[in-house]
């Protein structure tokens, strides 16, 4: 019978999937602390975001306002894949793309929780009805500060340099234009991308600095997903 149940024990260990690796936590990595506030809405900076969102809006073009909606709506994979260009695809670079995952999956969570938890900002056309985005956010929340988007296509563009560094240029090229639309559809201030900028760059570094990431980004290079790290 003991012996029976200390099979059943070491199956039942072996059927459970592993728990998911992360390199970033929020809390722990101190970038929740570090979250500065937004300019004041009656401040000069203040009052300057939202005319910059205006002349905007005045000079955004239909084709401008189509690029800020695909762009607004386009999966962390696909942005990836158009990012990036022909021949690279998970298909066939699974562990380069599996890192990839990873590190996204930690960067939503560090954005989830500095929104919730950090300074609150009305978007511009809460503040200001005039204001007329050109893209839904629909799920993405209220609060403006800081562009998640903007934060994560730079966390995206570098990994992805990481693993293919004769990509870099365009990976960060598409991330600087990813968070500029943010900007052309009406949904965010232009501090808010520095915001954004500043918490992926915080973010970054503290990735690189993690041993963990560091022996997987080895092992993907190599084609190797890196489960011995």
């Amino acid at each position: 019978m003991r012996t029976l149940l200390v099979a059943l024990a070491v199956s039942m260990s072996v059927a459970q999937p592993a728990a998911a690796q992360t390199f970033i936590d929020a809390e722990r990595d101190g970038l929740v602390a570090l979250a500065s506030a937004p300019p004041a809405d009656n401040s000069l900076a203040g009052t300057a975001d939202l005319e910059a969102v205006f002349i905007v809006e005045a000079l955004r073009t239909p084709e401008l306002a189509r690029e800020a909606a695909l762009d607004g709506d386009m999966p962390p994979l696909d942005w990836a894949r158009r990012a990036l260009g022909p021949g690279y695809d998970p298909a066939r670079q699974p562990a380069a793309f599996a890192l990839f995952e990873a590190v996204r999956a930690d960067m939503t969570r560090t954005v989830d929780v500095i929104k919730a938890r950090g300074p609150q900002r009305a978007r511009p056309h809460q503040r200001d009805p005039r204001v007329r985005p050109s893209l839904s956010i629909e799920g993405h929340g209220t609060n403006s500060w800081p562009s998640g988007r903007a934060a994560a296509t730079r966390v995206w563009a570098d990994v992805l340099a990481d693993l293919f560094p004769e990509r870099a240029n365009s990976l960060r090229a598409a991330a600087s234009r990813s968070a500029q639309l943010r900007v052309i559809g009406g949904v965010h201030y232009p501090t808010d991308l520095i915001a954004g900028f500043r918490l992926a760059d915080v973010f970054l570094e503290r990735l690189h600095a993690n041993p963990l990431y560091q022996c997987r980004l080895a092992a993907a290079r190599e084609g190797r997903v890196g489960s011995n790290c």
